[in-house]
């Protein structure tokens, strides 16, 4: 079918509408790129968290098909396995006497090495190369330039394609099993020579390879142990296998040996081995099983858009040019060296600017010689391997040969090496910058990180890429005002055009001049701009010259890939709502700054944001109806930079009017600082409202001092309804918990917890189960109290399993006393658990032995407040004796008041005592300082509770050398109990592994006191012969 146009239109008509046509299409098919884009991030930021170092990892189970061989387990953090227990029962390895099972455990020691998986390294480094070429693409490419397109697309999709080949276990330049042997200090005990163990992934599954290995003697030609050849009795043997294989050696009677290695002979250690029995064993781990199958979808959609972007390379093409970066790609050879003339140098690097992988700087005669000269750098490092210079000076003191070579990998993973020779001038002396590190200091001055309200604010952006472009769309976002001042004859990105259109941008077609920083800004602030973005040409002249004026009038500035023309950075950010995290890498590395805040973000529970906004409204409206109050009262000013201050958890008499008016503030304050992040992030708007309504009608609700009428009838009508059971969490870590706590966490029906039993005990709850956390707010405790009596009697009325979690042990200063009364009262028997009790194992977290031989023999525990907040009698001094404080910590003052002002026996000042604050908790806190410094100490470095005060001198027997003499020293974290979690979910191997080796007890006796007579000692354990 033909059709007929009259009358007929003009040729060049035709061409132009045909080209019109063409990049509306190319237009199209970059917009919509731009979307498929964000979602495939989506999915690679997906894949990285399936393979982040996350605690508490995969935990995988091994055991060998039909036999019992191999049992054990491994777990897997992110590319390392950080546990395992495995036990082997193999006919060439006996285990030690007592055992039915010769165990590798991996070790937990800090200094022993790690096992790191490389096949899943390559992965994660190739997928964080892949989100890189992502952001890249979209942020700091040219989005409109097809081939840049087209190469990004290409580059993505093979890494994409690597990153699915490492799962299914094939990398380049993989070693195999006897070309990377493990160092023996990765078991404890150490890994026997005799043994290979060898973990790699196949299939996105964890493959275990364990073979025994004997000497290969070319010699004579056979697998005879040495110990047991005439020639060489001398010698040791290299196996020390079992007492089966070496009397079946001495006999002349060898077992066959059927696995695919067992004729082949390897070098393994410097040594010829061969293997004489092989166990292997996969596990399936479910998620790299996610992360090939989101790889998988990953490539087909990458490639997808590859046959696009090949129809993207059709419409727009660059000029044909042999020295280009495209025929460097298309040769079919690698090469040493290119050699080419300093035009074609300059035509090659050019090629390679127009196609992204380098920006080229123009050439500046620098030397007669040689008039020209220019200067590379690299942008694109996934190409770039590595780069080494030589330098040689000429004869004048001003110029200097420069020879750089430059390794480069290209797609099609061939190598290429440049030489070029330069003559460039000694590199300028840098100003200082606060991000630099200085030549007589060891540490980096940090930078001070605010938020600034730009509601308003003029910011001025120089320069017309895409970089400007996202300065603009971020300004924007602020509230500020972006006026862009770029030269009309310049390439204008897409976005600004938009924008410009829109009149969202003021658009100032000239150059940069002086007076626009002190006449385009606000009135209110005589015209001076508010901040400048300098994102074209940094490495020019003009950048130092604007960067030098808008220091000269405090204007902050940012100066692309210039930290020393820069006074401020833009951060890294995640955003929700009113919750922003920023991250910075001080100018040391914008990609790691992003792979951080993404590991930040996907950390954070989801709808966190939200939360924060609802407890700002919560905090807003107390403030509203008690802002009076709170004045008079003095309550504490907030900000989110300060710790808790010495106040945080000042005691507040219930009985004084003045100091409850600001209560519910401050129960607001605790709230956000006890409650785990997950149960805020689901707090709802009929939780804000609770929080509101919670005490107003604080005289109507019912004490825990009212006590029913209880006949005989309504007691055998409740019997063995419900279950009251109260429990101590122990000092914070879960893994000090009983266990029979957990079995009560476990499957009780509501848990009325203290607020400050921690966040990872409270993680343990399982989804399903609600929990009452208690509102102690200082001045409250009572009132508090009796409400979660009431809600623990209303759902034991309903026949539930009710927890009470307290901290500690319920018994020690824990009020569980009065709490097993008060249910008895009301006809329910309670289930008494204990708990590992802070007053001693917090001085055992802090280093700290209550008693010591020659310093103190004797233990007093003493609580700082009594009821309702009444001061205790102080204990009298002893030398020998180490007394610990609980609950002392917001009075701290008036208990070393009272300590130091006993008449009879009065406590030195310079006694040693020590503060431990959330111990064994991650942010355990230590202040080792004396009774006279104590009080200064706390209130200059702030409270963090729960905590106690430890006061003797016991406290200084373990304390280090570089802390005496000072007035106090302050010691941060806690990682005791890391590396201690033993074998779980795998049994034992029983003790039918004895009767399978067919030796009598007879025999065995009989050849364990031959051991001096040419058999060799089997292996020791402890000492003991096995």
């Amino acid at each position: 079918m033909s059709t007929l146009v009259y009358p007929p239109i003009p040729a060049h008509d035709l061409a132009k509408a045909e080209e019109d046509t063409r990049t509306k299409e190319l237009e199209w098919l970059l917009s919509s790129l731009q979307e498929t884009l964000q979602s495939l991030k989506s999915g690679l930021e997906e894949c990285a968290g399936l393979l982040a170092p996350t605690e508490p990892g995969s935990t995988l189970v091994l055991s060998s098909l039909r036999s019992e061989n191999l049992k054990g387990f491994i777990t897997r953090v992110g590319t390392r396995i950080v546990k395992g227990d495995i036990y082997l029962r193999l006919p060439s390895l006996i285990p030690p006497r007592g055992q039915n099972a010769y165990k590798l455990s991996l070790s937990s020691l800090p200094t022993a090495s790690t096992i790191v998986l490389e096949q899943l390294t390559t992965t994660r480094t190739l997928i964080n190369a892949c989100l890189d070429v992502v952001d890249a693409t979209r942020w700091t490419g040219d989005a409109h330039n097809a081939n840049f397109i087209s190469g990004q697309l290409r580059l993505l999709h093979d890494n994409i394609q690597e990153a699915k080949s490492a799962l299914k276990g094939w990398t380049e330049g993989q070693k195999t099993w006897h070309e990377a042997s493990l160092p023996a200090d990765t078991f404890n005990p150490p890994l026997p020579d005799t043994i290979s163990f060898h973990l790699s992934v196949s299939e996105a599954a964890v493959l275990l390879n364990v073979r025994t290995l004997e000497t290969a003697y070319p010699v004579t030609g056979t697998n005879t142990p040495l110990s047991l050849n005439s020639a060489g009795a001398s010698q040791q043997s290299y196996s020390g296998f079992s007492l089966r294989e070496k009397l079946a050696g001495a006999l002349g009677v060898g077992r066959q040996v059927f696995h695919d290695e067992a004729h082949e002979v390897f070098t393994y250690k410097g040594q010829d081995v061969r293997v004489r029995d092989k166990v292997r064993v996969e596990s399936q781990d479910p998620c790299l099983m996610s992360a090939m199958a989101k790889l998988g979808a990953l490539e087909r959609s990458v490639a997808l858009w590859g046959g696009r972007g090949r129809r993207v390379e059709r419409k727009t093409s660059v000029p044909a040019n042999p020295y280009s970066i495209g025929r460097l790609l298309q040769m079919s050879r690698p090469f040493d060296m290119l050699a080419c003339d300093y035009d074609n140098l300059i035509q090659m690097w050019s090629g390679a600017n127009r196609l992204g992988f380098w920006n080229f700087a123009a050439a500046r005669v620098i030397d007669k010689r040689d008039r020209r000269a220019c200067r590379l750098r690299k942008v694109d490092y996934q190409f770039a391997i590595r780069a080494g210079s030589t330098t040689t000076r000429s004869r004048s003191p001003q110029r200097q040969y420069h020879a750089t070579l430059i390794t480069v990998r290209t797609r099609d993973k061939r190598l290429y090496i440049l030489s070029i020779r330069l003559v460039l001038k000694p590199p300028a002396p840098r100003p200082h910058s606060p991000f630099r590190l200085s030549t007589h200091a060891a540490t980096m001055t940090p930078a001070l990180l605010t938020a600034i309200d730009s509601t308003s604010h003029i910011h001025l952006i120089i320069g017309s890429n895409p970089l400007a472009g996202a300065r603009c769309s971020r300004s924007l976002e602020v509230g500020a005002k972006p006026i862009l001042i770029a030269p009309e004859s310049e390439n204008m990105h897409y976005n600004l055009l938009k924008r410009i259109e829109e009149h969202k941008i003021e658009w100032i077609k000239r150059e940069f001049q002086d007076d626009d920083l002190k006449t385009l800004g606000r009135e209110e602030v005589d015209n001076v701009v508010d901040a400048v973005f300098v994102t074209s040409n940094s490495k020019g002249p003009v950048a130092a010259h604007i960067s030098s004026l808008c220091r000269r009038l405090r204007i902050p500035v940012n100066v692309t890939d210039s930290q020393n023309l820069s006074t401020f950075t833009i951060l890294s950010t995640h955003t929700s709502g009113p919750l922003q995290v920023g991250i910075t890498t001080s100018g040391k590395g914008c990609k790691l700054a992003s792979r951080i805040r993404r590991e930040i973000a996907s950390s954070l529970p989801p709808d966190l944001g939200d939360a924060v906004e609802r407890l700002g409204t919560v905090r807003r409206r107390i403030w509203e109806q008690d802002h009076a109050e709170a004045e008079e009262a003095g309550f504490d000013v907030e900000d989110e930079d300060a710790g808790q201050s010495s106040t945080f958890n000042k005691l507040v008499n219930p009985f004084d009017a003045e100091a409850a008016k600001a209560r519910r503030m401050r129960w607001l304050s605790q709230i956000c600082e006890y409650w785990p992040l997950r149960r805020l992030a689901a707090i709802t708007d009929a939780d804000v409202d609770a929080i509101l309504e919670a005490y107003k009608q604080e005289t109507a609700q019912p004490t825990s001092e009212e006590k029913p009428i209880l006949t005989p009838s309504t007691l055998d009508s409740r019997r063995r309804k419900g279950r009251i059971i109260l429990a101590g969490s122990g000092p914070g870590h879960p893994d000090l918990l009983t266990t029979a706590t957990l079995k009560a966490i476990k499957s009780a029906h509501l848990i009325l917890a203290d607020k400050l039993v921690p966040a990872p005990v409270l993680d343990l709850v399982p989804r399903r189960t609600p929990v009452q956390i208690a509102r102690k707010f200082p001045g409250n405790a009572d009132q508090a109290q009796a409400e979660l009596h009431q809600a623990g009697l209303a759902a034991l009325e309903q026949g539930k399993t009710v927890l009470r979690l307290k901290q500690g042990d319920p018994y020690l200063y824990g009020r569980g006393a009065e709490e097993v009364a008060f249910f008895r009262e009301h006809g329910w028997e309670a289930t008494v658990l204990p708990g590992i009790t802070s007053s001693l194992s917090a001085p055992l977290f802090a280093q700290i032995p209550v008693t010591h031989r020659s310093v103190s023999d004797q233990v007093l525990i003493c609580t700082g407040t009594g009821r309702k907040g009444a001061a205790p009698s102080p204990p009298p001094y002893l030398p020998n004796q180490t007394v610990v404080f609980l609950m002392a910590l917001h009075r701290l003052s008036d208990l070393i008041s009272s300590l130091t002002g006993i008449k009879d026996a009065p406590y030195p000042l310079e006694t040693p005592c020590a503060v431990v604050e959330r111990a064994s908790c991650a942010d355990q806190r230590v202040i080792r300082t004396t009774l006279g410094e104590v009080v200064q100490a706390v209130e200059e470095e702030g409270s963090r509770p729960p905590g106690l005060l430890v006061v003797g001198w016991a406290c200084g027997v373990l304390e280090r050398e570089k802390d005496r003499g000072r007035r106090w020293a302050v010691e941060e974290g806690f990682a005791g109990l890391e590396g201690l979690e033993g074998l779980e979910g795998v049994d034992a191997l029983g003790e039918e592994a004895v009767k399978g080796l067919g030796i009598v007890e007879d025999t065995k006796q009989a050849l364990s006191n031959k051991q001096g007579d040419g058999l060799g000692a089997v292996g020791t354990v402890n000492g003991a012969t096995a």
